[in-house]
């Protein structure tokens, strides 16, 4: 491909990319004037609900009517700045909470007329005046929640209309840092093909040229393309290929030599064409450091008028420039880019940041470079192929900086994080505490009982708030303090139970067949209070009058996502006759209601075993079963 349609090519990619870049951002200036039309809108409203206000007070205070008169005139701008908001605020939340501030504005409206109607009313008729003063506390008590709720629906505008703002930001940023990514990426890429391109088929192109000039005839340039470096090799070897004609006589020699210096100048002209229409700032000097050679792009990147203005050799550009290193350092002659190519050094992408000493404009330069050589490897000048990326280099300390910015907000958010959790492991860690405390003095209270009902009773008590307990000590020692391992708090309280009741349970052996399954705490709590009462009762009335039984507690998920807790014994079973949701025993009224509490169906069934099935949902992904079921036997 040539050179000249390589860079059109990259002009219509950078120019559709600037245009891309435009519409997001116009799209996100149309989004943030919209954002800016709803916050002034929201804003209007509460300024107008606290002038509202003020004027309900002094109304209230003075009876003026005034106050009245402004009061209603207010109401009504009210009215209609929530008739803009309505048309203003498109989302569906937004809508619902302008729906419901126009409900309590009406309702706003309606209880200050009757706060004013109970006031003239009481004014012609003092004798009701102790009702009509509770009847206006009650008014004015509904009229402070309306008005506070207009308030909170207010604040909530207010943040959607912040969160609109960040979006338009974001799309507006996202926009142009794609476009100059989009811009960067073909700015390198052309770069790179282009500069090594050029660099490589000139030196080739030299090289041959000056083997032909050097009366080489036989010699072919093989460069191979359809750009206009294979153009001009073409040139040099249909010249050679002139010249390896016969050379019969002088005439026809001296003819022939004539149009072959012709064609040279052609091809020069050719190669100055090349060089013309690129963007980069190409030159070519000779061993000494001249400049034999350089396109007008060259001008433009050194701040110069054109190529007339240009200096011709290298030594005469330290007047013109102060040249420095990317770390700021300055440059020394020897570590210019001309002569690190004289002295052998093929370099890519080198930056260095120039400065124009009589204008004080600095830019940043790519530079590509490298020697070139004779067919004897002789080092007989250097090619240099520059471009400005000033506004790259910006570009990528902009990134950097957002980029620092985004560290600095995940590392606060990250903080922030830890600290809610630090305190609500206190907060569970307290409310054990606190429990532990109630558990001890109603422990203290049954030991000092001398009514063995009494005692059975507070016994009881203390199991419950154990097993509650029990909850909130699960959690702090948990690392998700939204919800417990279930499976193991039951192992837990079932030990507590155990070990409480003594010699009632030493004879009794607890089989347990436990998923490991996370309950979260709204649910483990009635859950806890049901496994004690169930098993409480077991130890309790099942193995009266027999030395040794079972009890087997199940915990499992079942196929249709809810999940199943049973308690089972093989004692004497319930009496007979016995309905067991009319019983009047504390235990199982608590059962029952802790079961509707989680919506649980229970079932009881008492053939060879008695047995409690309690089966309940809990919300997806609370109960999560992490392996097999795992049976323990105690």
């Amino acid at each position: 491909m040539q050179i000249k349609k390589r860079l059109q090519i990259n002009v219509a990619v950078s120019v559709l990319t600037a245009l891309a870049a435009c519409l997001v951002l116009f799209l996100a200036l149309y989004r943030m004037n919209e954002a800016n039309n709803s916050e002034k809108i929201a804003d209007d409203i509460i300024s107008s609900v606290v002038e509202r206000d003020v004027l309900r007070n002094d109304y209230l205070r003075n009876n003026g009517a005034r106050a009245k008169e402004q009061w209603f005139a207010r109401h009504e701008q009210i009215g209609k700045l929530l008739k803009r908001a309505s048309e203003n605020f498109r989302d569906t939340e937004d809508g619902k909470n302008i729906s419901g501030m126009i409900e309590d504005h009406e309702s706003i409206g309606n209880i200050f007329s009757a706060i004013v109607a109970n006031r003239e009313k009481s004014y012609l008729n003092p004798e009701p005046a102790p009702l009509s003063r509770e009847m206006e506390d009650r008014l004015l008590s509904q009229l402070n929640m309306r008005v506070y709720a207009v308030v909170i629906q207010n604040h909530k505008l207010l943040e959607s209309t912040r969160t609109a703002r960040v979006s338009a930001l974001r799309l507006a940023g996202g926009g142009v840092i794609f476009a100059l990514l989009v811009l960067m990426a073909a700015a390198i890429t052309n770069s790179r093909t282009m500069g090594r391109a050029i660099t490589a088929r000139a030196a080739r192109l030299r090289e041959g040229a000056e083997v032909i000039e050097l009366g080489d005839m036989d010699h072919i340039i093989d460069l191979k393309g359809d750009d206009e470096f294979a153009e001009i090799a073409e040139s040099f070897n249909a010249m050679a290929a002139t010249l390896r004609g016969s050379y019969r006589n002088l005439e026809n020699e001296i003819e022939e030599r004539k149009r072959a210096e012709k064609a040279l100048r052609e091809s020069r002209a050719k190669l100055e064409a090349a060089l013309a229409s690129m963007t980069d700032a190409v030159f070519i000097s000779d061993a000494e450091g001249r400049f034999i050679e350089f396109n007008d792009a060259f001008a433009t990147f050194h701040r110069f008028m054109d190529k007339g203005e240009c200096a011709k050799t290298f030594a005469e550009y330290p007047a013109f420039l102060d040249v420095f290193l990317p770390d700021g350092s300055p440059a020394s002659l020897e570590m210019w880019a001309v002569p690190r190519a004289l002295r052998g050094e093929t370099v890519a992408n080198a930056e260095y940041t120039l400065l124009r000493k009589d204008t004080g404009e600095y830019w940043i330069g790519s530079y590509s470079f490298g020697p070139i050589r004779d067919k004897d490897g002789v080092i007989v000048g250097a090619m240099v192929v520059a471009r400005d990326i000033t506004d790259r280099k910006l570009a990528e300390q902009t990134l950097q900086l957002a980029h620092d910015e985004l560290a600095r907000l995940v590392k606060e958010r990250t903080r922030e994080l830890r600290e809610k959790e630090v305190l609500l492991k206190e907060i569970h860690h307290r409310v054990k505490n606190n429990l532990q405390v109630i558990y001890s003095l109603v422990g203290l209270q049954a030991d000092a009982s001398t009514d063995e009902t009494v005692r059975e009773v507070l016994r009881d008590v203390t199991y419950r708030v154990r097993s509650m307990a029990l909850v909130h000590e699960k959690l702090y020692q948990s690392a998700d303090l939204a919800s417990i391992d279930f499976a193991e708090y039951t192992r837990g309280l079932l030990g507590y139970l155990w070990r409480a009741h003594g010699a009632a349970a030493a004879a009794v052996r607890l089989n347990l067949d436990l998923s490991p399954l996370s309950l979260p705490v709204d649910t483990a709590v009635p859950c806890g209070l049901i496994l004690n009462e169930l098993a409480g009762n077991a130890l309790k009335h099942a193995f009266r009058g027999r030395s040794e039984g079972e009890v087997t507690v199940s915990l499992m998920s079942c196929a249709d996502g809810r999940i199943s807790l049973s308690v089972s014994d093989n004692g004497v079973g319930l009496p007979a006759g016995l309905d067991w949701r009319q019983a009047s025993t504390l235990g199982l009224r608590l059962v029952q209601m802790l079961a509707g509490q989680l919506g649980a169906e229970v079932k009881v069934s008492g053939e060879e075993w008695t047995r409690f099935e309690i089966s309940f949902e809990v919300s997806r992904g609370a109960a999560e079963s992490a392996e097999k079921p795992e049976k323990i036997n105690l």
